[in-house]
């Protein structure tokens, strides 16, 4: 087993007018990676972008630009070819026109896709688009610039293209990994103050889906642009745990911010990658991250580089992380050729789980607990009084008395009989009558 570094970016927003500025930080980003920044001296693997690659996405013809002007440049400085690149849409790559003058299909969307069976319903009946025909499905037509700009030559390096995702997998370091790129925009509307917050969409069936179709993976990789908490809560709720069960490292973007973390959970644990933005303005936070997954030492590292104005060039964000680097241990990914014993458990545990509860049960047939064959009580001695505390140790009468768990239950029987009779005195046995 080996490393696989990813060049993680997002967040340009490019426009062709009046982007002096922006070429300024595109030109220090081209020269930062192009500098060797690997101390080992070995380049990325991966190269992947989550979202908002231009600034509006009104035809295809505009994403022609970010791509020969920072893109290809990027690949061949790392030694990349195109197959290596990877690109989930954001909302700035939708056209917003088309989503104005259809309002009816927001309001039809927004009012149906409300649980999660009627969201997999929709991504059933629309999974199998051709993304090809001049024509597509109105909810869809908002994404038609994306798919045929962007999307449709991913085709050529054996991705699976549907309206919801891009999947691929292929050979990298001798294993086998599988990148997902997820489509949160295509529920977007684009509009200013966060108005798309809690009505987007990616769909448990889509997950199922890329699942489906990387079963052969030894790492899964998921590429999206919106955190969860822009999902609708159905669709946050089916999508998250599902993720989580099945991927390795998250990357998306959209909020503007270099924060990667790490959890773990009882599905197994996950890396972000929240790269930040590549470019707002020159005297925004405009950074990257460089992730990489250690499978042999079951490690991660992250690395945040952020663009100085009074230099012109990118150094490590020591502002968004202390030294500019983090690391975590990481012992869920997943191990292709099974001798990973972190792995394969991960792999197991939803087996193990399962096994457990058929023969360990706190119950007995009808439902019931039956607590003497599952519980070992501890000793329990009858509680000395204060006054035999005056008594030296090894009195006759300090010897402690024993009783068993049974006299608990002869304990809370006879108090309920006095109770029910009026009151009546009951044996206590731990204090006497």
């Amino acid at each position: 087993m080996s490393k696989l570094r990813i060049v993680h970016m997002s967040d340009l927003h490019f426009k062709n007018e009046g982007s002096e500025d922006q070429r300024i930080v595109i030109d220090a980003l081209k020269a930062d990676i192009s500098s060797g920044i690997f101390s080992d001296g070995k380049s990325a693997d991966l190269l992947v972008f989550s979202g908002d690659l231009v600034q509006a996405g009104k035809s295809e013809t505009i994403f022609a630009a970010p791509y020969n002007n920072l893109i290809y440049p990027v690949l061949a400085s790392l030694g990349l070819k195109d197959d290596r690149f990877f690109i989930c849409p954001g909302n700035h790559d939708i056209d917003r026109e088309v989503v104005r003058q259809q309002a009816y299909v927001e309001t039809g969307l927004k009012s149906t896709l409300i649980s999660r069976d009627s969201i997999n319903a929709f991504v059933d009946q629309f999974i199998g688009t051709d993304l090809s025909k001049d024509q597509l499905p109105e909810p869809f037509a908002r994404m038609k610039p994306f798919y045929k700009g962007v999307w449709k030559s991913k085709t050529d390096s054996g991705a699976i293209i549907t309206p919801f995702s891009a999947i691929q997998t292929l050979e990298i370091n001798g294993l086998r990994v599988a990148v997902c790129s997820f489509n949160s925009a295509w529920r977007c509307t684009g509009e200013a103050d966060g108005v798309d917050r809690g009505n987007l969409i990616i769909g448990e069936r889509v997950i199922d889906h890329a699942v489906q179709n990387t079963k052969d993976s030894a790492i899964r990789i998921a590429l999206f642009h919106h955190p969860f908490d822009w999902l609708t809560d159905a669709d946050r709720t089916a999508v998250e745990a599902r993720l989580h069960s099945e991927f390795s490292a998250f990357f998306f973007g959209h909020v503007h911010s270099s924060a990667p973390t790490y959890t773990r959970g009882p599905l197994g644990g996950a890396v972000y990658s929240q790269a930040g933005c590549l470019y707002q303005t020159r005297s925004y936070f405009n950074g990257y991250s460089v992730v990489e997954l250690d499978l042999e030492n079951q490690q991660v590292s992250i690395q945040a580089r952020e663009y100085s104005d009074r230099i012109r060039s990118f150094t490590p964000a020591i502002a968004a992380i202390p030294g500019g680097e983090v690391r975590f241990d990481y012992p869920f990914l997943r191990g292709g050729s099974g001798d990973n014993l972190m792995a394969l458990l991960a792999t197991v545990r939803p087996a193990i789980k399962r096994l457990g509860d058929e023969h360990v049960r706190l119950a007995d047939e009808s439902g019931g607990v039956v607590l003497d064959k599952h519980f070992i009580p501890p000793p329990l001695t009858k509680p000395r009084r204060v006054s035999d505390y005056d008594k030296p140790e090894g009195d006759e009468d300090d010897k402690s008395e024993e009783y068993s768990i049974s006299d608990f239950g002869k304990r809370v029987k006879l108090r309920s009989v006095g109770q029910a009779r009026g009151g009546q005195d009951y044996a206590d046995p731990l204090h006497g009558a």
